[in-house]
């Protein structure tokens, strides 16, 4: 019992270089309370920080101070105030006077989460969140953060908003020098992208390093372009948004990250995947050498999931090829009709060639029908809504390929069942055409209409 009569509401743990640690816990919001442990075997004197805060957040940085951000989030109407203290090594935690960083007004019928610290080697940065749970702006959700110099909380900053990526399929790249070691990235600095500012569960790196990581958890574009929440990691620096990395990527809840990191630039993170029972997945990720090495060889289960995706996501999109192919067939057909005359005159040899012109407009006509229903048609890499880290150069090969392929199965299967067992009926031909290239497109690319639905 480290708190003793103290009904504790949240604690926070944090270690030194030297291996001391440090123990800080606080009350609720009825009976609030920030209280220090001079120990952390149970056996210390408990000293009072503040006798008003709730939410207590620790960190050391290399050089052995401690640093402190808490709340003053009164009941009801009031004005919610963010502390940060410092405290320097064998300095008397009690001596020290916090300073008042930012005030916010937050609405009763809203819900303010944090804060949370993190520290990165020239800075400070606090977080904190804001949902609106009732009136027209019900479900909104707003995380801020600001960020100050190590050791000059007067020079704060004013708020930030975060917002991040909502859709997958970025352009990754390597930044140069960055100081962790966390391998491809999107730069946020330059990017134009949709983002959403749905950022939750929001957990900075703790041990002090040049550039900040947090682990959080916000909505993303999923299968079909539905939304669902997944994982994901932010990096700053220099007080700015810098980069971004996705990590998970299901159709499940992902929630609970947590985020750890190393003096050798590593990063280790970990969160939970809600499952069809009531139980959770358990996953873990790390850019260490050797446990990448240990971690990335793919399992029969995880190919047998990504497989299993696939297959029901074009088996569900190949239902709606019999609707594609009746509006895709619709010009093509014309196009024989009003050639249908000329092909009554002439020799033989003349009718060929007008019948091979009218298959020509007519296929043409049934692809920019096709382009005409999926604009986004060329731009989507073919299975990227199933398994989204596709390499750049493959993306490229199935963005061309795929169509191109389809329709040459679809010219193959259309020839062979006409043209190679002496029918020259350019109806038959179109009709097989069509119906094979839209089996084939629907079941790659209908997700484009499914998620515009």
């Amino acid at each position: 019992m480290l708190s003793a009569e103290i009904a504790v509401d949240s604690y926070s743990f944090a270690e030194n270089a030297s291996g001391q640690s440090t123990v800080w816990f606080a009350g609720a919001r009825k009976n609030p309370g920030v209280y220090a442990l001079s120990t952390s075997d149970g056996n210390g004197e408990i000293t009072s920080i503040d006798p008003n805060g709730i939410r207590i957040q620790l960190r050391y940085d290399s050089e052995n101070n401690l640093h402190a951000t808490w709340l003053q989030y009164p009941v009801g109407y009031g004005t919610t105030k963010l502390f940060y203290g410092e405290y320097p090594l064998e300095v008397n935690w009690g001596a020290v006077v916090p300073h008042i960083i930012h005030e916010l007004s937050v609405s009763p019928t809203s819900r303010l989460d944090g804060p949370l610290l993190g520290i990165d080697a020239d800075d400070v940065y606090i977080f904190w969140t804001v949902s609106i749970q009732s009136g027209f702006d019900a479900g909104t959700i707003h995380t801020s953060y600001l960020h100050f110099p190590l050791g000059n909380p007067s020079l704060a900053s004013e708020p930030k908003r975060i917002t991040m990526p909502s859709i997958y399929g970025l352009q990754y790249e390597y930044l140069s020098n960055s100081p962790l070691d966390a391998g491809e990235r999107v730069s946020l600095r330059s990017a134009n992208l949709p983002r959403t500012a749905k950022i939750q569960e929001i957990v900075p790196n703790p041990v002090q390093a040049d550039e900040l990581a947090i682990i959080f958890r916000s909505p993303m574009q999923h299968l079909w372009r539905k939304v669902r929440d997944q994982v994901n990691i932010a990096y700053f620096y220099e007080g700015e948004q810098s980069s971004y990395q996705p990590l998970s990527f299901t159709t499940t809840l992902s929630t609970s990250p947590n985020l750890l990191n190393s003096p050798d630039r590593h990063l280790y993170a970990v969160w939970l995947e809600k499952l069809e029972t009531d139980s959770y997945a358990v996953y873990f990720a790390s850019t260490s050498p050797i446990i990448e090495e240990a971690l990335s060889r793919s399992t029969g289960r995880e190919l047998g999931r990504i497989l299993a995706q696939i297959s029901f996501g074009m088996l569900v999109g190949v239902l709606m090829a019999p609707i594609a192919a009746g509006v895709w067939v619709v010009a093509p057909l014309m196009i024989l009709f009003l050639f249908a005359p000329l092909r009554k005159i002439g020799s033989n040899r003349t009718r060929d060639i007008v019948g091979g012109i009218s298959l020509i407009f007519a296929i043409v006509a049934f692809w920019l029908g096709k382009m005409a229903m999926l604009p986004g048609m060329m731009d989507y890499v073919p299975f990227s809504a199933w398994v989204p880290e596709i390499p750049h150069l493959l993306a490229n090969i199935l963005r061309w390929g795929v169509p191109i392929t389809s329709s040459l199965i679809a010219l193959f299967v259309a020839w062979f069942y006409t043209y190679r067992q002496s029918s020259k009926s350019t109806l038959y031909f179109l009709l097989i055409y069509v119906g094979v290239d839209s089996f084939l497109t629907a079941a790659v690319y209908a997700v484009l209409i499914y998620g515009a639905i």
